[in-house]
């Protein structure tokens, strides 16, 4: 049997990362340390107290000789003074001068960043000034790069840096490679692409969370499955529902035909006429209930230039007779509105008073609902507004939900749960939308489409 590759953990991959580091810094000491050990082996460097060696080897050739510049070491500052402390000659710069005299003649090692050697001559006293550090030895290094060490701190971080941003290169790829599983297996459950195969992580975190993803994955599509058939059985039920309405509609349409062939006076032909109208409404409405639960896409319209206060107008009269059997008071605020616009007018109708339904059947006895409407950026608004107890949080959320019935105490026959859902159909039909809110006029539920 194959063993099991053992899985890494974040705190293992740190620590090597750290251990590598660590080494890493190590090694580039030791070639800084190598480089200056050729450098002191070739010759290239002076050592530190080069200068001060040099002093002590020719300090007393120094005393004899009355021209002591030849016997300076290059790199150190000197001055002759006489027996007074007049300065009569060397190569150190004025501001220097008085200082190193009155330090060495006290006794002092140094002087600024200089270290002193006093030397007597014939005459006086030779004040030479050099520093007790490494240089190189070629004249031109000397002078534009005067420290060594310096520079080799500064190949020391170059060297160090560089191994810090190739290590983290390296580890991030590693973790990048990890990562990108668990984005990949993100984005297929994101875009609800179920049937992908697990990939696996040779890190022990990430393998937990790429299992905890596998576990979501089996649960969203179980989940899946059961929503996709609960709403394939919705749509059957619209059918069946539409299917066993047509006979008794349309018994009740021909039986109004009927009737309004016979004697009637003119208030009965009225009525007669209304029923009619209602009938052939009905009959759109279970058309576009099959449309819609059998497409599985949006609603298919066919706009016409229509006058819209004319649809408006129709929609008020019909809310009017709604509200009879509650007394509920209606009040109509349509403004100015263009006298044609690309309406389809019988879905138009039917979203409109799938919203007043909605309104009166939530509003109180003796109540009070609102219809306004006016343009907007070429498109109609049409606000209905009631003064009921209004949305609460979960209506809000799901009232554009096909089924949702939002009072569960209502146990109402003739509520399906469509009327906010065709509304919002027909409104984004339109090029339009639908929002709820709270009404600020009447208190209750507030409903505003664009078409």
């Amino acid at each position: 049997m194959e063993r099991l590759k053992k899985k890494k953990t974040m705190t293992g991959i740190f620590t090597r990362y750290v251990v590598f580091l660590g080494i890493g810094i190590l090694a580039a000491a030791g070639i800084v340390m190598l480089v200056l050990q050729a450098l002191a082996y070739s010759g290239s460097v002076l050592p530190a107290n080069y200068y001060e060696r040099q002093i002590e080897d020719h300090r007393d050739q120094i005393a004899e000789s009355a021209d002591v510049k030849s016997l300076i070491p290059r790199g150190c500052l000197y001055g002759v003074y006489d027996e007074s402390g007049n300065f009569l000659e060397g190569n150190m710069e004025e501001n220097l001068r008085d200082t190193a005299y009155h330090n060495a003649a006290n006794g002092a090692n140094t002087a600024w960043d200089y270290f002193i050697k006093m030397v007597p001559v014939k005459g006086g006293t030779c004040v030479i000034l050099y520093k007790i550090a490494m240089s190189f030895t070629n004249p031109a290094l000397q002078k534009y790069l005067p420290n060594p060490l310096l520079c080799l701190a500064v190949i020391f971080i170059l060297l160090t840096l560089g191994i810090i941003i190739w290590l983290s290169r390296r580890f991030g790829k590693l973790l990048s490679r990890e990562i990108a599983v668990l984005e990949r297996t993100t984005e297929n459950i994101r875009m609800e692409e179920l049937n992908f195969e697990m990939e696996s992580s040779d890190i022990k975190e990430i393998s937990n969370v790429l299992d905890s993803f596998g576990q979501l994955r089996k649960n969203l599509k179980h989940s899946l499955e059961q929503q996709w058939k609960l709403e394939e059985s919705r749509r059957d039920q619209v059918a069946a529902l539409s299917h066993d309405l047509k006979t008794p509609l349309t018994i009740l349409r021909g039986n109004a035909e009927l009737l309004s062939e016979t004697d009637l006076d003119e208030e009965q032909q009225i009525y007669s006429a209304g029923i009619l109208h209602s009938a052939a409404d009905m009959q759109d409405y279970i058309r576009m209930l099959l449309d819609i639960s059998s497409a599985h896409k949006a609603l298919e319209i066919l706009p016409k230039q229509t006058n819209p206060q004319v649809l408006l107008n129709e929609a008020v009269s019909q809310a009017k007779i709604l509200v009879m059997e509650k007394s509920i008071c209606l009040e109509a605020d349509i403004g100015k509105l263009p006298e044609q616009m690309a309406l389809d007018e019988s879905a138009f109708s039917r979203a409109v008073m799938n919203a007043v339904t909605n309104a009166v059947e939530y509003t109180p006895v003796s109540g009070k609902i609102k219809i306004s409407a006016c343009e907007e950026e070429n498109h109609l608004a049409v606000c209905v507004e009631d003064s009921g107890r209004g949305f609460s949080e979960e209506e809000t959320k799901r009232a554009f939900e096909q089924f949702y019935q939002g009072d569960k105490s209502r146990n109402s026959k003739l509520h399906y749960g469509m009327g906010l859902f065709i509304a919002k159909s027909v409104a984004e039909a339109h090029g339009g939308g639908i929002e709820l809110g709270r009404s600020s006029d009447l208190g209750g539920a507030r409903v505003r489409m664009i078409f």
